[in-house]
């Protein structure tokens, strides 16, 4: 029984060309998609482990990206008019939130990549892509292990009222200046403003040691004695403190 199954699958992967596909091939474009694109979630995740800059919702969308892209690209591969309408339709969709991060972008490439390459069933020009990828990230994580091993990341998300921004900012890292941080260690990550509260997101490396632990308490108490602040929370790569 199994084996019977074996055979067929694989008598299916090696006699359909691209553009013939029926509804068993667009089965296992899909399948391949979607485990392709939980590794890639994956890997997205451990590229960007120990790095304040990761985008969690980001990775988890790759899930919903990749068979999506395919599907698509299997509905219109056989009709050009509904390619030119969908072509259409898509000039409309525009994107409010813009991503800051070079290195989201391409991985955003490399999901579509690889979801385009499953739609028209190129599996090992995918795998190739993959591994080449892969490969890649291997590489910059050794390169970079020590500089991240030695820093510690923490992120500050904070709400406030009757501020601009750049006001808001300003108080914030003149804060942890006076506590001793330089100006290099402090980053804006995000900043949003709705119905006059303005959300921030604000980065900071510290250096792991024994008096990273009594400089986060500091940074807790300051935050929290400025003027205009609603609310805020205070996290260690990723952990809420």
């Amino acid at each position: 029984m199994d084996n019977n199954i074996y055979d067929n699958l694989m008598g299916v992967l090696l006699s359909v060309k691209a553009g013939e596909f029926g509804i068993n091939e667009f089965i296992v474009s899909l399948i391949f998609s979607f485990i392709a694109s939980i590794y890639i979630m994956k890997l997205y995740t451990w590229y960007y482990k120990s790095d304040y800059d990761s985008n969690t919702s980001l990775g988890v969308s790759f899930i919903i990206i990749a068979p999506s892209i395919t599907s698509v690209f299997y509905a219109i591969q056989y009709s050009l008019p509904l390619s030119l309408g969908l072509l259409g339709a898509l000039s409309f969709v525009r994107f409010r939130t813009p991503i800051k991060n070079p290195e989201d972008i391409g991985f955003i490439l490399f999901v579509i990549a690889v979801a385009l390459l499953s739609a028209v069933f190129r599996f090992v020009a995918a795998s190739i892509l993959i591994s080449i990828v892969t490969l890649f990230v291997i590489s910059r994580a050794s390169l970079f292990k020590f500089r991240l091993n030695e820093n510690r990341n923490i992120s500050i998300f904070c709400k406030a009222t009757g501020i601009n921004s750049e006001h808001l900012y300003e108080k914030i890292s003149s804060s942890l200046i006076e506590l001793g941080l330089n100006s290099h260690e402090i980053r804006l990550t995000d900043v949003s403003s709705n119905d006059g509260v303005i959300s921030m997101h604000i980065g900071i490396k510290l250096k792991k040691n024994k008096d990273s632990e009594m400089l986060i308490s500091k940074i807790y108490d300051r935050i929290h004695l400025l003027d205009n602040i609603e609310s805020f929370d205070l996290s260690d790569s990723g952990h809420i403190i």
